[in-house]
Parts: C-alpha cells; sequence; structure tokens
C-alpha cells in the first residue's frame, strides 16, 4: 500500500498525464476566425434541433417539465449563435443584425408559448411565459444600448 505522500504524487501525475493529452487533443492550429466560424454552425444547428424539439415535442408523462427545458435550450441557443455571429461580424451593422435575429427568433418561441399556454398543452404556465420573455427583453435592452451608445467594441 503506497504512503499518502506517494498516493498523492501518483494522483498528480496521473492528472497531468490526462491534462496534457487533452491539451494534445486540441487543435491549435485553427484561427481565431476559423474557431468563431465553427462556434457559429454549431450554435445554429443545435438551436434548430432544439426547436424541432418544441415542434414535436414529446408526449412522455414528464412533458410539462421536457417542454419547458427544452424552451429554455432554444433561448440559451439562440442566444450562443447571436454571439458567435457578433463575434464574426466586421462592423456595428453586423452586431446589431446578430441582435435582431436573436430577438426575432425569441419572439417566434414566445409566441408558441403563449398559444401553449392558451391551449393548456403541456401544463406550461403564465410564469415560465414571463421568464422566458426575460430573454427577449434582455436581448431588446442589449440592442437599444448598443443603438444609444454607439459602441462597436460591445460583445455581449
Amino acid at each position: 500500500m503506497l504512503c499518502r505522500p506517494r498516493l498523492l504524487a501518483s494522483l498528480l501525475g496521473l492528472l497531468l498525464a490526462v491534462d496534457s493529452s487533452v491539451a494534445q487533443e486540441a487543435d491549435v492550429s485553427r484561427t481565431p476566425q476559423e474557431l468563431a466560424k465553427a462556434r457559429l454552425d454549431l450554435a445554429q444547428r443545435v438551436y434548430r434541433l432544439t426547436a424541432g424539439q418544441v415542434t414535436a415535442p414529446p408526449t412522455a408523462p414528464d412533458a410539462t417539465h421536457s417542454m419547458s427545458n427544452t424552451l429554455e435550450q432554444v433561448a440559451l441557443w439562440s442566444r450562443r449563435w447571436m454571439k458567435a455571429e457578433r463575434d464574426l461580424a466586421r462592423d456595428k451593422a453586423g452586431r446589431s443584425a446578430a441582435l435582431t435575429a436573436h430577438i426575432q427568433r425569441l419572439k417566434e418561441h414566445e409566441k408558441v408559448c403563449e398559444e401553449l399556454i392558451r391551449g393548456e398543452s403541456f401544463g406550461l404556465t403564465q410564469l415560465f411565459l414571463e421568464s422566458f420573455r426575460y430573454h427577449r427583453l434582455e436581448a431588446e435592452f442589449r440592442l437599444a444600448k448598443e443603438k444609444a451608445e454607439g459602441n462597436p467594441n460591445r460583445n455581449q
């Protein structure tokens, strides 16, 4: 049996070996522009897959929980899409367009939430709708603030 210092040294060595192998797997040859484009592509794919679950929802007993989680994921991936587009934008107009598109995506899903609540589908509540609206209002605030400040370096 190893004594405590040897055990700690062995564990540290193992962690360092794992850490260095992970670092070697990272693709450091890609440019920031290529990585930003890869982030955008992935965010768009995941958003579309997640949004597809709203239009073809599950019928499981925990569908209420599942639908609310799916809609939260829609907001999250729309935001990631917007951030990736803003990172790729070359000017203020491009950054504003990314925010505007994000707002539009959120508005579309907000309407879906309203319809589900009216139809009493999935047990979604007004509270959920209000929390979903927060995502849209947050984006609208950022867009209004950016337009008012004229600061091209805003990246949120």
